[in-house]
């Protein structure tokens, strides 16, 4: 490194300008040779013929370089050929411009860089610091406490282009699986868009059969490139406007662990594709819990003012990976109050007085088990669809015959006037989506036997593995309109060694206490001989 490092020292001083050697042969003949003239003088003027000798060697020396400064003065003829001048990859930048923090270039080398030890400089919103090869896939250190990079820092120019058929239609048969696995006859409201994308984020940072598992369940026959394409398109279509507003927030934050560096690939993919807020801090701090609670808040109206109760996180827990959806939107035709109506609501398990808003609707959805309407928010970007199974099924039998297709048909409705009648209700669901991601597909990515080399690596060179995928939801709808939000959460931890398993089996006579654990001494004592 030294010798490098001395090497481009050395080749610095090829591209320096002559005139800049000039100004600094006047600086140092200004300044400190202007204190020894006086002496100098003397000892020449006492000897006449160093005078001589010293006076011939001054003019060879400016007719030495006249000569050499001639050629890089003159203009060059026309059959000259001009020599490409030597850059440093720091200098190859537009003017004006700085090197990017994170490159979008993809890294292809197979073995992974741990990086060195960390700078520990106190840079205000850096939270990364980067060291390793050039070439291949580099590891950083993330810094300790909370730092945040903006997303806005990072936010691609990009403008997204039209969603494929392809992804509609994977699309819908998820957002089906996922309700089917969660709800198991009971109330259930779940957003596919959100737990889509915070798996997909993590997605990225899978290999080997880890990443062909989740890339199969998440974007069926689409790559994971291609789905990363196609959320991003997704996202840069949809509508966010004062009286009908859909916003979507993703952040990561990691442990500030040294044993722990995160991939710049999937940093870099993270930033460019999904704006991701990133930050890094000590999941074991209640300090940590707040904050990321009160980014959930924040990204959420409020509607779910948290994710995580203190405890939940714990000194094993490497990454969480979180997106955020809150929706806001009025009716395009709001509801009065002579149109709603008192009514009983006859549920599965028991019935409920609930206010009945009544309207004339022009959408009507119907098909072999199922009739429904379509009611419009305000710019008609987004609607409220309500789909009701035939009189006597229940919901566990309508669900097992729905699928995505059937939902894409049903949703594409005719123009049909209908008399519509919608409860006024607010619900709020919360559950982990383990299992049914594993009944989805995504097995490996829980085990231990996961490979997310992409997404980071351990100095001791233990894997990582998906811990939990939970989900909170909230939503109300009332006569002006609704609001809905939701919050995925995915937490990676390192995979642990088996520990050695002993047994114990009390099926003998034996002592037992009951002890103080400050003093270690028993409180109660005693042995059993008999039992009854």
């Amino acid at each position: 490194m030294k010798d490098n490092k001395k090497q481009i020292f050395e080749e610095s001083f090829d591209h320096l300008d002559e005139s800049i050697i000039e100004e600094f042969v006047k600086d140092e003949t200004a300044s400190g040779t202007v204190r020894a003239r006086k002496p100098f003088l003397r000892r020449l003027t006492s000897r006449p013929a160093l005078v001589a000798a010293s006076l011939a060697v001054v003019i060879a020396f400016a007719v030495a370089a006249a000569l050499l400064l001639r050629p890089a003065n003159a203009v060059p003829n026309e059959n000259s050929v001009p020599q490409a001048e030597e850059s440093s990859p720091q200098n190859s930048y537009p003017s004006g411009q700085s090197e990017p923090e994170f490159s979008a270039e993809p890294y292809e080398s197979e073995e992974p860089y741990l990086s060195e030890e960390p700078n520990e400089s106190e840079e205000e919103y850096s939270a990364y610091e980067e060291s390793g090869q050039e070439n291949g896939p580099v590891y950083v250190h993330v810094k300790k406490g909370v730092s945040y990079l903006s997303a806005e820092e990072f936010a691609s120019s990009r403008v997204g282009g039209e969603v494929s058929e392809g992804f509609i239609k994977h699309y819908s048969s998820f957002s089906v699986n996922l309700l089917k696995e969660c709800a198991k006859g009971k109330s259930a409201l779940v957003s596919p868009l959100s737990a889509l994308t915070a798996l997909q984020m993590v997605a990225n940072g899978a290999r080997g059969s880890t990443a062909e598992e989740m890339q199969k369940t998440l974007g069926g026959a689409l790559t994971t490139e291609q789905l990363n394409q196609e959320l991003f398109n997704y996202y840069d279509n949809l509508q966010n406007r004062s009286f009908a507003s859909l916003k979507s927030a993703n952040a990561i934050w990691m442990t500030d662990s040294e044993d722990f560096t995160v991939n710049t690939r999937f940093v870099d993919i993270i930033n460019e594709t999904f704006r991701a807020t990133l930050a890094c801090a000590p999941f074991t701090e209640n300090s940590t819990v707040d904050a990321i609670n009160d980014w959930c808040k924040d990204n959420t109206d409020g509607m779910i003012p948290k994710i995580f109760e203190y405890g939940d996180l714990s000194y094993d827990t490497i990454m969480v990976l979180l997106n955020a959806l809150s929706f806001d939107a009025e009716w395009a035709s709001q509801y009065s109050d002579n149109s709603c109506v008192d009514m009983t609501f006859h549920g599965e398990t028991h019935d409920t007085t609930v206010k009945m808003m009544f309207s004339s609707e022009g959408n009507y959805i119907s098909g072999e088990h199922e009739t429904g309407f379509v009611k419009y928010y305000k710019g008609y970007s987004y609607a409220f669809a309500a789909i009701l199974p035939e009189e006597g099924m229940s919901m566990e039998e309508y669900l097992a015959c729905l699928d995505g297709e059937k939902l894409c048909k049903l949703l594409d409705f005719g123009r049909k006037e209908v008399n519509a009648g919608l409860p006024e209700f607010s619900f709020d669901w919360s559950g982990s989506l383990k299992d049914a991601l594993k009944e989805m597909g995504i097995k490996q990515a829980f085990d231990q036997t996961a490979d997310f080399s992409y997404l980071g690596a351990m100095e001791n060179s233990s894997g990582l593995f998906i811990n939990s995928v939970h989900q909170k939801t909230h939503i109300e709808v009332d006569q002006s309109g609704t609001r809905a939000a939701a919050v995925t959460e995915v937490e990676v931890v390192p995979e642990e060694e088996p520990d050695e398993i002993y047994e114990v089996i009390l099926d003998r006579p034996f002592v037992y206490a009951i002890i103080d654990m400050q003093s270690r001494l028993p409180v109660f004592i005693g042995c059993l001989t008999d039992i009854g």
